[in-house]
């Protein structure tokens, strides 16, 4: 370390300045681009909110605060060309005096960057998974009208805490049938390099859904055998039924809920007419969440409305007994070929007594015959 003494010129220590490695280094870091700046700034202490917090020296990086706008634009659906908007640069400015802007192609540069380094990570994520269950649904798009087939993937990570991501979103143009979209399920397990992990798939009950997942099972059976010979592959989205039995009750009453709208008169009728489909809606609440496991809950859920539907069938009232029959024909249609992971799930749940009570219960609210049962 170079001093100065009592004595001594300053000049040596210019000369040395000129030449110091790391001085020309932190000098580049400040002045290169106006990307840096050092800021001075105060951290609070969780354990004594009270006390004097710690002085700590940071920097105002302009590149990582271009990543953080990518990452707003894509988490909220911004247009690109809201970087150019003056507010916005305003604001930036105030809390970045470097803050030089971005024209709205270089957003999408940064949001693309992004995207291919998140991709990355969970790529390398997804090796460690043994097991991945997938959803579909499809999405449309709200400004250009396209529909998109979204493929979402759900495991357990190794602290037994559920996990799901998006894996893409699958434009298929109409008509939709059911090698096209297996054939786009399949390419993109394969661009995640996920084809021999996968372990069920939900999907809706469109008709070409059904021959998607068969042309799928076929795919996977190249690659792995398949448990159970496939029975536990496909899952009917139990939420998706629910919502069909409902929507037919409420078509029904539609006349009354219209009249409803300007008056109040047959409330009372349509109180009684609500009431099963209440049950429904509630039902469909706790099977549909995403952020828990629901697969336990299916058999207890819709058991209730299975009781529900065969108690309303035999009341007095005419109008009752039309609009459950239709939901009655509908429950035992998607109802009648259940996934067997719906009676697993239940027997492995504590909560529901032994597996005997189990069984005894799946017999009784005849989701399936006692001969499907005891198999």
């Amino acid at each position: 370390m170079y001093t100065k003494t009592k004595t001594a010129a300053t000049t040596q220590l210019h000369r040395h300045l000129q030449s110091c490695a790391n001085y020309l280094k932190a000098k580049a870091d400040k002045t290169k681009d106006g990307l840096l700046r050092t800021q001075l700034g105060f951290v609070s202490t969780s354990v004594d909110p009270t006390a004097c917090p710690s002085l700590y020296i940071g920097t105002f990086d302009t590149e990582k605060m271009k990543e953080s706008v990518a990452h707003w634009i894509m988490m909220h659906e911004h247009p690109f060309s809201i970087v150019e908007e003056d507010g916005f640069n305003l604001m930036q400015r105030r809390g970045m005096p470097e803050w030089r802007g971005m024209t709205r192609n270089t957003a999408k540069t940064y949001c693309i960057n992004v995207y291919e380094s998140e991709k990355k990570k969970l790529k390398s994520l997804l090796k460690n998974v043994n097991k991945i269950s997938l959803t579909t649904d499809c999405w449309k798009s709200k400004n250009q009208k396209i529909e998109y087939m979204v493929i979402t993937g759900h495991w357990i990570n190794e602290s037994w805490q559920l996990q799901k991501r998006v894996l893409n979103f699958v434009h298929i143009p109409p008509p939709r049938r059911g090698l096209e979209i297996a054939n786009a399920i399949w390419r993109c397990l394969e661009d995640w390099g996920i084809e021999s992990k996968i372990h069920t798939i939900s999907v809706d009950n469109a008709f070409a859904n059904d021959s998607a997942i068969e042309n799928l099972k076929i795919y996977v059976r190249n690659k792995r055998r398949l448990l159970c010979e496939g029975r536990l592959f496909h899952v009917r989205c139990c939420a998706h039924i629910l919502n069909l039995i409902a929507q037919d009750g409420l078509s029904e009453i539609k006349q009354i809920v219209d009249v409803i709208r300007d008056s109040v008169e047959r409330l009372d009728k349509s109180g009684k007419s609500m009431l099963g489909i209440r049950v429904i809606l509630d039902c469909d609440a706790h099977v549909s969440g995403s952020d828990y496991p629901t697969s336990n809950l299916f058999l207890n859920e819709v058991s209730r409305v299975k009781v529900l539907l065969d108690k309303k069938a035999l009341e007095n009232d005419i109008f009752i007994r039309d609009m459950v029959a239709k939901m009655k024909s509908k429950f035992d249609k998607y109802w009648g070929d259940s996934n067997l992971l719906i009676s697993i799930a239940a027997v492995l749940d504590p909560r529901y007594g032994s597996s005997v009570d189990v069984w005894r219960r799946l017999a009784a609210k005849m989701l399936w015959s006692k001969e499907e049962v005891f198999e």
